[in-house]
């Protein structure tokens, strides 16, 4: 459980500043919601191997934040940010809960992300998972292969 709240700590520090919103207040908002990795990846011949990343980044949201904007929607929930085992472009296989995936960028291309979102009055939800459960698992199956 400590390691689910410094995950969200963590989350929080990232941003330039954190604003709670309520529920109601989500309500009112259209959300995008997208797999960092499988989104804006700068690539024209696609990914070959699905089972791999395929070369999303921070980046490539925050360049892709008009068209997003196009679609209509006012929010976006971004995928896991943490380090993950190999494989685990999607983010539900965190390794290191305390880095970011360089894969998808730096701290410093998350915050722009967020800062130009903020900008043009786009929330930002990310995403977590069930750490306790996923590092137990991974602690367990380490063990087990000693």
């Amino acid at each position: 459980m400590q390691r689910c709240l410094f995950v969200f700590a963590l989350s929080s520090l990232l941003c330039t500043s954190v604003h709670s919103k309520t529920a109601n207040e989500w309500k009112s908002r259209i959300i995008y919601q997208l797999l960092t990795d499988r989104f804006a990846s700068g690539s024209s011949s696609g990914c070959s191997d699905l089972h791999t990343y395929c070369g999303g980044t921070f980046k490539g949201i925050t360049n892709n934040l008009d068209y997003i904007q196009g679609l209509g929607a006012n929010a976006i929930w971004i995928s896991p940010i943490p380090v993950n085992t190999p494989g685990g472009y999607h983010g539900y296989w965190a390794m290191d809960i305390t880095k970011v995936n360089p894969y998808f960028g730096s701290e410093d291309d998350l915050k722009e992300l967020i800062n130009e979102c903020h900008k043009r009055d786009i929330w930002v939800m990310l995403d977590v998972w069930r750490c306790v459960d996923w590092l137990t698992y991974q602690t367990w199956i380490s063990l087990t292969l000693l």
